[in-house]
């Protein structure tokens, strides 16, 4: 889906599995997208600010979400059952449905603000063991929504129970009106999706004792006024474990329906329908980049133009694995980081902490390539800087190393962070080395040249008292 990528690379969903939902919440015929977290995180909100063909999701600070999501969990749902016009929000814990009624109008919508989370409106599940999951449609054709929530006691394993909804808000009323065991999914969602005029669902399904999973279609075999349901196929099967959660809109506005979701930990998956309307083939889609950078603890990022497009690439270093290379497909104002390589396997970093930085070392106008590591010498630990000279041109860099004791630094114990900057101006690079151990910045300035860089140790700084990862630059600009 070229054009479609999501900004906000760094808002962090907290390593767990975020619950995603597209919906047109400003009713300006494009869909925007929602992503409810655990308790630090709540609710983010992207809101598409390209077009229906080629939407383009960006970030927004969390006002006016920021007071919703006060439970441990958030899965955010949009629906109008109480029918005045426009979408309200729902939330499920449980034995309870959070109500956040939308105040404003469908193009403008204004939510409540709590300040403490008993205030929120809770409408009490009659499940016993609880609603999950919970959906709404117009199954059978009445022009009334019904409510649907998966009655779980495994969330793999389950039955889709369909309410009658009598009144909602202050007079909430329903009552079970139907159920359906052979459209038990993990998540799911309701759709014509063959345009044979009633709802079908599609969702995830699977079996964990044979760790097979599924992206799955139940057909509904009977009409739009008397749904009847058949057991589920598989559309293709994953190479991961279910989410509960998922997401559907036609978000390239070529009259099929696209599927988002999250895995457990954060990585943001897309499957993109291929298809006709009436005949579904979903693909995974790379065009949509994961929203966060989750390759475990200690991850090191940092900025380059590597490729000299005037546009700045990302590399994560991470324990013991290697160096992660995001191209930056976007502009310099609109940054799209697609995976290139999660290890740069080349470089031979894997058993090392890896903490990457770049300069233009031997002024000629590439960028080199330096890493912080740890050497272990039988149980002794101490901090060293490797140094890959960049061999290619501008664009095309290949990494050549030279040694994996830069300078003849050496720190006894701990980690060690390097940067660099042309601290005296005196037109040559000198070097900043942070170690863990010490817990000091140490200084050495650079007597040599541009070209063939000498180093020699001048002083360091107090004893920092923890772990820090320095970066300089020029913070003040001039008027």
């Amino acid at each position: 889906m070229p054009g479609c990528y999501i900004g906000g690379l760094d808002q962090d969903s907290g390593g767990r599995e975020p619950a995603l939902n597209w919906v047109d919440i400003d009713a300006d015929g494009d869909f925007d997208l929602f992503i409810g977290e655990d308790a630090t995180q709540g609710i983010q909100f992207y809101p598409n600010v390209g077009d229906p063909e080629e939407p383009d999701w960006q970030f927004e600070p969390p006002l006016p979400y920021a007071n919703l999501a006060h439970y441990s969990w958030f899965t955010p749902v949009f629906a109008d059952p109480d029918g005045d016009g426009d979408l309200d929000m729902m939330n499920t814990s449980g034995l309870e449905i959070f109500y956040y009624e939308n105040l404003g109008t469908a193009e403008e919508p204004i939510w409540p603000e709590y300040d403490h989370p008993f205030d929120i409106v809770e409408l009490l599940c009659p499940m016993e063991t609880g609603c999950y999951n919970i959906e709404f449609a117009d199954l059978n054709s009445d022009g009334q929504l019904e409510m649907f929530v998966v009655d779980v006691n495994d969330p793999y394993a389950s039955r889709l129970i369909m309410f009658q909804i009598n009144g909602w808000g202050d007079d909430f009323d329903i009552a079970i009106q139907d159920s359906f065991p052979d459209a038990s999914l993990a998540a799911y969602r309701f759709a014509d999706m063959d345009t044979d005029g009633d709802l079908d669902i599609i969702g995830f399904a699977g079996d964990w004792n044979l760790f097979e999973f599924h992206l799955a279609f139940v057909e509904n075999a009977g009409t739009s006024t008397n749904p009847e349901f058949l057991p589920w196929v598989s559309l293709m099967e994953l190479d991961h474990p279910l989410s509960r959660y998922m997401g559907m809109a036609d978000v390239d506005n070529d009259g099929d329906k696209d599927l988002c979701y999250a895995l457990h930990g954060g990585e943001l998956r897309f499957l993109k329908n291929q298809g006709a309307p009436d005949s579904m083939a979903f693909v995974a889609a790379v065009a949509m980049p994961p929203l966060m950078l989750d390759l475990g603890t200690q991850t090191v990022p940092t900025l380059v133009d590597i490729d000299a497009d005037n546009d700045l690439d990302l590399f994560a270093g991470y324990v013991e694995r290697g160096l992660a290379f995001y191209r930056n497909e976007g502009t310099p104002q609109l940054a799209d980081w697609r995976l290139v390589s999660k290890t740069m396997p080349e470089l031979n970093l894997e058993n090392l902490l890896v903490q990457p930085t770049f300069c233009d070392i031997d002024d000629d106008d590439d960028q080199d390539l330096f890493i912080g590591h740890v050497y272990n010498d039988n149980g002794y630990t101490s901090g060293r800087i490797h140094f890959y000279q960049n061999i290619g041109t501008p664009q095309s860099p290949v990494f050549f190393h030279i040694t994996g004791q830069y300078a003849d630094i050496v720190f006894q114990y701990g980690k060690c962070q390097p940067d660099f900057c042309d601290i005296d101006n005196d037109g040559d690079l000198d070097l900043f080395v942070y170690n863990t151990s010490s817990h000091q910045l140490y200084f050495y300035r650079n007597v040599g040249t541009p070209e063939e860089a000498y180093f020699v140790h001048e002083n360091s700084s107090p004893n920092y008292g923890g772990y820090v990862v320095p970066t300089l630059g020029d913070l003040l600009y001039p008027d």
